[in-house]
């Protein structure tokens, strides 16, 4: 089957065998969360934190699904604005009733990172992960998405896990755990796929068909990934939609412009499908000097009209997206090679940053990678070393972050 060739999501849960019913404790469970006592707001976790607005609608809606009896379906809502925490919430619920939830993301920063957020909200919850250096199934197991490719399909997969694997952390891994693991479709009643538009593949349905008999919750802040390839071609329904305007007003994510810049610096690839965009081709192709050395002359020397107003990136709080870990390194190290003497010593430049409200005399470092995957050449980053580089961050003391995934 090709991806032209992929069946509605629909037609795909039709073909398995007839399922259990899971509404009753889970909707409850759900209810219990989402419909406090009156005059109370809904609050979860273990420091009885308040829910966003977007999170209980998007809650409730997949509730209403699952009550409904449908068995698959997606959420919609721009990066940000809490949907692991809506996953996490769903795997609680199936937890209080003694079933397990598979939670599938990209990304093995993202397991570590998720997997922490999971333990610190709920810690009687027992969480595992599966990635390439940890293998521990847990009620709650986050596993990325080619780990989950080998363990239910096989070798016929492997080209595909190895290239996702390969943009997502580069695979060259000094301490990667060959233990295998199995992973038994009928043993979970609950899949989140996070980051969904990413696995619109043949191989993503033959996934999803596989898990036929669990609840399918897809997240994805991008729908529509392009002509052709959308989330609801592989994970059904839409269940609830937050639009960024509506996510802007409610001051659940900041406002924000977006500047489309050009330059003349060319890669010098030929891309035939929107797929390659995302390839570790591309990724190594725009690690180049001349292309990395725009984003530290920017922030020094830009000037952009924003409506009457003049603006400059100098001082602003800047986090800048390398496509690996070894991009993220080079424009880190491209920012610190530009701008450090201009720190020390030119004076304009000091001026800038005294304007933002910076001494630049308390500014340690100009700009740092942040990331927990490792390379050959670069080792990871614990979530504490992570979370104090981002202290130091707030405390302007390192001006840039790049990173290779939002933090």
């Amino acid at each position: 089957m090709t991806e032209s060739e992929i069946a509605p999501a629909e037609q795909v849960i039709e073909k398995e065998q007839p399922q259990r019913d899971l509404s009753g404790e889970f909707v409850r469970t759900l209810d219990e969360i989402l419909m406090p006592k009156e005059g109370e707001q809904v609050k979860f976790g273990a420091k009885d934190e308040t829910l966003r607005l977007s999170q209980v609608e998007a809650l409730t809606a997949i509730r209403n699904c699952v009550a409904e009896g449908a068995k698959i379906g997606h959420v919609v809502q721009p990066g940000g604005t809490g949907k692991t925490r809506e996953g996490i919430v769903a795997a609680h619920a199936m937890h209080r009733n003694g079933r397990s939830t598979l939670y599938v993301v990209p990304s093995q920063q993202a397991v570590q990172d998720f997997a922490q957020k999971a333990r610190d909200l709920c810690p009687d919850l027992d969480v595992g992960t599966v990635y390439q250096i940890e293998k521990r199934i847990g009620r709650l197991t986050f596993i990325t998405y080619a780990s989950l490719l080998r363990c239910i399909l096989g070798e016929i997969v492997e080209a595909e896990a190895h290239e996702f694997e390969e943009h997502e952390s580069e695979v060259t891994l000094t301490a990667r755990n060959e233990h295998r693991i199995t992973i038994d479709p009928a043993d979970y009643d609950l899949v989140i796929w996070d980051e969904a538009h990413k696995y619109l593949t043949a191989h993503a349905q033959q996934l999803v068909r596989r898990f036929a008999n669990a609840i399918g919750i897809a997240l994805t802040a991008t729908p529509r990934y392009y002509e052709g390839k959308e989330v609801a071609h592989v994970f059904g329904n839409k269940l609830h939609e937050l639009d960024l305007a509506t996510a802007v007003e409610r001051k659940e994510i900041s406002d924000f412009r977006n500047l489309l810049i050009t330059t003349d610096v060319t890669t010098g690839l030929e891309l035939s499908s929107p797929d390659q965009e995302e390839s570790a081709e591309v990724a190594r192709a725009i690690d180049i000097p001349n292309r990395n050395r725009i984003f530290p002359d920017m922030y020094h020397k830009a000037k952009i009209k924003v409506g009457e107003k003049d603006f400059t990136l100098t001082g602003e709080p800047t986090i800048v997206f390398g496509a690996s870990i070894n991009h993220v390194h080079d424009l880190a190290q491209m920012f610190n090679d530009v701008l450090t003497p201009a720190l020390e010593h030119d004076q304009e430049f000091r001026a800038a940053l005294r304007a933002k409200g910076i001494d630049p005399d308390d500014v340690e470092q100009i700009a740092a990678p942040i990331h927990s995957d490792r390379t050959e050449s670069h080792a990871p980053m614990s979530l504490d070393a992570r979370n104090r580089l981002v202290e130091r961050y707030h405390q302007r003391k390192v001006l840039v972050l790049v990173a290779t995934s939002v933090l």
